[in-house]
């Protein structure tokens, strides 16, 4: 699995968020910026070539679903920061994450619990 690029990203998103398979034009719709159809297909047939999306065939048009999981891309992406960015350093993407100042009261509680568990 590779990482998506950020246009490829956006419409996966709508993907996940379906309960169910999606016209071209629901994603259209769906994603609220000003890309022309052909756009979005050009970007769900790639997604579909890298295995990420799916589509049934239905007379004449064509319902797009997810195939790669949200939590399994997320996966990759943490992966892919922990060890390319922050070289593998817990410590270090930890310090980013509080640094940035956008952890609040009750996400540093969360997180107080979850490595409390792994004591």
């Amino acid at each position: 699995m590779k990482k998506l690029p950020e246009a490829e990203l956006e419409v996966m998103d709508i993907l996940w968020k379906a309960d169910h398979p999606l016209k071209t034009s629901e994603i259209v719709e769906r994603l609220n910026k000003n890309w022309v159809m052909s756009t979005v297909q050009v970007l769900l047939t790639r997604l579909e070539d890298k295995g990420f999306a799916g589509s049934n065939k239905e007379k004449r048009l064509k319902y797009y679903y997810s195939i790669i999981k949200e939590d399994d891309y997320k996966k990759l992406e943490t992966e892919w920061l922990y060890k390319k960015i922050h070289n593998s350093s817990m410590k270090s993407l930890i310090a980013s994450l509080i640094d940035s100042d956008e952890l609040n009261a009750q996400d540093i509680s969360e997180l107080e619990e979850m490595m409390n568990k792994l004591k």
